[in-house]
């Protein structure tokens, strides 16, 4: 309910100035006096409306009431829509807190997804250079499988032979420089022998050849398929020295086999070999290294 004070003002706002009497010389006093009787009317009704002495307020009150009771309808209905308007700012800075967030989730997400494709990438890289590792490895050790074959392939002919031709080749040169040691120590009239008579059952190649044959041109350019042939033929390359031969992997290491081989056959075998690079044009640079003058 309004306060009396309030309800006085509001009075006054409704019903307006009192009219003006008709005698000129009482007019602010009169007017004062018909203001006072006025609001003491106003409130002995309000009075009267309060301890329900009457029946009915008079009109004016019925109206006063009215515009008071929608005075506090319009309050409450005021009050009521700052309270939603209080309600709304409230869950729309819930909303923005939330959407704030929500963006805040996006990027830690879209973050995360950039360091994924990041490790990703990595991983991938890394497979790829250890697949690559793998074959290579897989390569090396095929490589060195067949090399060892290669090796046990020339240890078991080697096995299979009644006798090692090296060790043959060993034993006989090893009586040979004896003999001409024993010789060198005689001394003649005039000149001293360096070499002995060869035994004609000896096959060591003498000096000069096997000296001819340590050539390096003669490794680097002799092809097996021009020499091997007669050799083989004349029966001084067996099938056993063969096999070994073609046990080695490299060109080098046959050629180098070859003419280990050719030193423990004598100087025969010497004399082929030479014959058989004369037969080929291509072969004439090594017939100079391989001739030998005042053999």
């Amino acid at each position: 309910m309004l306060s009396e004070s309030y309800r006085y003002k509001f009075l006054r706002k409704l019903t307006g100035p009192p009219e003006e009497t008709k005698s000129s010389d009482n007019t602010h006093g009169g007017k004062g006096t018909d203001e006072k009787i006025k609001m003491k009317q106003v409130k002995d009704i309000v009075e009267d409306a309060q301890t329900n002495k009457r029946a009915r307020p008079p009109t004016s009150l019925a109206k006063m009431y009215r515009s008071e009771g929608l005075m506090e309808e319009c309050l409450r209905r005021v009050v009521s829509l700052e309270a939603d308007v209080t309600n709304l700012r409230q869950e729309n800075a819930s909303l923005k807190a939330d959407l704030l967030s929500q963006q805040q989730e996006k990027e830690e997400l879209r973050e995360k997804v950039t360091d994924m494709q990041k490790e990703m990438k990595v991983l991938k890289q890394t497979v790829e250079t250890t697949q690559r590792e793998q074959q290579f490895d897989s390569e090396n050790v095929q490589q060195r499988l067949y090399c060892l074959e290669s090796h046990a392939q020339g240890l078991i002919a080697l096995e299979a032979g009644s006798a090692n031709p090296r060790i043959v080749c060993l034993d006989t040169r090893t009586g040979t420089l004896n003999r001409r040691a024993s010789t060198s120590a005689i001394v003649t009239t005039g000149t001293s022998s360096e070499t002995g008579p060869d035994n004609p059952t000896d096959k060591a190649m003498t000096y000069e050849h096997r000296k001819k044959l340590a050539s390096q041109q003669l490794k680097k350019d002799l092809q097996l398929g021009i020499v091997l042939p007669a050799l083989e033929e004349a029966n001084i390359i067996t099938t056993e020295m063969k096999e070994r031969i073609d046990s080695h992997t490299s060109k080098m290491e046959k050629v180098e086999e070859f003419l280990n081989i050719l030193k423990t056959r004598g100087d025969k075998a010497f004399e082929i070999c030479l014959n058989a690079l004369k037969e080929d044009p291509g072969s004439a640079h090594l017939v100079k290294e391989l001739e030998v003058s005042n053999v």
